[in-house]
């Protein structure tokens, strides 16, 4: 082997060496700012300042029955949240997404905010996350419909102005497989907040700030622990393709946030409902129900069940549907003979819910007297004047606790929460 040919060999190891070198250490410093970017901020612009107890396991949604005894039935505070009755617990019922005793139900002022807590304010953002300088942060609040019990944010600043069509070709497939609703949000020259949808992704729209949101919890739970890594990794991508610094919480936070506002979710997500039943009299026609139903305002819905509203806000109130799975609305043309037909009311859904249920009362007693029939609970029990009075009481509590919450039933954040 002459000379030449071993300083050929000698110049070409070291030439692959030097590439494996500058490799690990490109690897090293991606990673160094992927863990200044999420391990030192210790505020959310949409979390509390000071992070709460430490929260129980979530509890899985299953169907159950509250009732109690001779307790404080409009006093949530002191943890009781059943219903009870003088004279039997079980004359009425409501049915729930988890059953809660008294004995063992966390106090509820741990679930709650006070009336007159102060709004969080926004986090001091990373100075120095990627090499280039990003624009002046100046506060212009975050997008209205983003709500700090229910959403996690984090802000994007970007180091240059860019457009709304450079965003969605940036952020393509970054948020898919998350199961829980996430939204972005694009600040303009206007200093206004756009949300980030189909209409606006194509256009050249300046804009200078990112706010990217995930809700913390739905019906199905609380975020999960993968779902929240996978929504880091993808702020960090979206981050480093747009040139942005990142302003977020670190992830023990939020899911300390997410576990606890689950449990309060838990604790105020119920149904009520009654029967409407002839009994032993037999049935009644399905037609005049329906009759009687419409001439009370109710409406059939796209799942052919009676709809009522609210006649205020005009939003879905409670329903009236067939305890046979017998959908009430599509037999109205019929001469189908009904046994019985349930009253349903979703507390958490339903705006100015308290009053619903005086409405839904108010239509069931017309109901039963023209079609001479009895309102019933689960057990096929009669419903008295003074158990529905006890079930209002429990229904204006719930309100005046999601309230306090800051999460007003039937509002759009609502909505998003209990689906």
């Amino acid at each position: 082997m002459s000379d030449l040919q071993i300083a050929l060999i000698a110049i070409g190891a070291l030439i692959i060496l030097a590439v494996l070198i500058l490799n690990w250490w490109q690897e090293r410093r991606f990673h160094r700012q992927v863990q200044s970017q999420f391990g030192d901020l210790k505020n959310d612009a949409l979390l509390p300042e000071s992070a709460t107890q430490t929260r129980p396991d979530n509890e899985a949604h299953d169907d159950g029955l509250i009732s109690d005894g001779d307790d404080d039935l409009s006093d949530l505070e002191d943890g009781v949240y059943g219903i009870g009755d003088a004279q039997d617990a079980d004359n009425f019922t409501i049915n729930v997404a988890v059953k809660i005793d008294a004995e063992d139900a966390p106090a509820f002022d741990t679930l709650t905010v006070s009336a007159d807590s102060e709004e969080p304010q926004p986090s001091q953002a990373i100075e120095e996350i990627l090499p280039t300088a990003s624009m002046e942060k100046v506060s212009v609040g975050l997008p209205a419909m983003l709500v700090s019990k229910i959403d996690t944010t984090a802000l994007l600043y970007l180091a240059k102005e860019s457009t709304m069509l450079t965003l969605k070709e940036s952020s393509q497939g970054l948020f898919d497989g998350l199961d829980k609703p996430f939204f972005i949000h694009a600040l303009d020259k206007n200093q206004v907040w756009q949300v980030f949808n189909d209409d606006n992704a194509e256009t050249h729209q300046p804009i200078l700030r990112v706010a990217c949101s995930l809700q913390l919890a739905d019906r199905g739970g609380a975020v999960s622990r993968s779902t929240l890594s996978r929504f880091q990794l993808a702020l960090t991508e979206l981050a480093l393709k747009i040139n942005a610094d990142i302003e977020w919480q670190d992830m023990d936070s939020i899911q300390l946030q997410a576990s606890e506002l689950d449990e309060f979710c838990i604790a105020v997500d119920k149904t009520v409902g009654f029967h409407l039943s002839h009994g032993e009299n037999g049935a009644f026609s399905a037609a005049k129900l329906s009759q009687l139903a419409e001439a009370q305002g109710l409406v059939a819905n796209d799942a052919g069940c009676l709809q009522a509203f609210n006649p205020q806000s005009t939003k879905p109130s409670f329903i009236i549907f067939n305890t046979e799975n017998q959908l009430t609305a599509s037999n109205a043309a019929s001469d189908t003979l009904i046994k019985s037909v349930i009253f349903q009311l979703d507390i958490p859904r339903v705006d100015e819910c308290a009053l619903a249920f005086k409405q839904m009362v108010k239509v069931a007693k017309s109901l039963a007297v023209d079609l001479n029939a009895n309102l019933l609970d689960a057990n096929n029990r009669i419903l008295n004047d003074q158990q529905i009075e006890q079930i209002f009481q429990q229904l204006d509590s719930i309100q005046g606790a999601m309230r306090l919450r800051a999460i007003e039933p039937g509002s759009e954040a609502a909505l998003r929460l209990f689906s």
